[in-house]
């Protein structure tokens, strides 16, 4: 019986499963690396969602496979893997990060698939957009220059439209060095 000082400390098997099906030669690689690490397959896949030192990637499948995979996926039993709430909810942010579902996450982690934020890759979409953004607003400028009565007084003169064309230039310059060190972290 226990007294009021003590608190019963939680254990995985308390904690509801993530559950991961894996076709059977996903589950051979996962029981050999797991093996090789020294852990149950459960822990293996906690441990490689987790994003801990792991053997190196094997590469991903083509994506015309990969429906089919998943059909043939779905009839395979289930891989339980029951993360501390804290684990998680850590687990749930990286593979949101990712786009994918946690169990594909831990699934890919686990085979040593290389996983790419779509976070980053909205990034250049916005950086894109900001470009493309800047380079009408260029064009704009350009076509007023290109007018006969453009310069009256208490409107910008030449050099003051000069010098904002070339902030522009500048600016999309660095949007693109930023947009390519983005792709190429991929």
């Amino acid at each position: 019986m226990m007294n009021d000082t003590e608190t019963e400390t939680p254990t995985r098997r308390d904690q509801s499963p993530i559950k991961v099906r894996a076709l059977p030669d996903e589950r051979k690689i996962l029981r050999q690396k797991a093996e090789a690490a020294g852990l149950s397959l459960s822990a293996f896949l906690l441990t490689a969602g987790l994003g801990a030192a792991l053997p190196a990637p094997s590469p991903q499948r083509p994506d015309p496979e990969r429906a089919q995979i998943n059909r043939a996926r779905r009839t395979q039993p289930y891989l339980k893997v029951r993360p501390f709430p804290d684990e998680r909810a850590e687990l749930e942010s990286l593979a949101a990060s990712a786009g994918l579902p946690v169990s594909e996450f831990l699934l890919s982690a686990g085979l040593g698939a290389t996983i790419k934020s779509v976070v980053d890759l909205q990034q250049v979409a916005t950086l894109s957009r900001v470009n493309a953004d800047q380079g009408r607003l260029g064009g704009l400028l350009k076509l007023w220059l290109s007018k006969e009565d453009r310069f009256v007084p208490g409107y910008p003169d030449r050099a003051e439209v000069t010098d904002l064309l070339d902030r522009i230039r500048q600016t999309q310059e660095e949007l693109l060095i930023a947009t390519r060190q983005i792709i190429d972290s991929h």
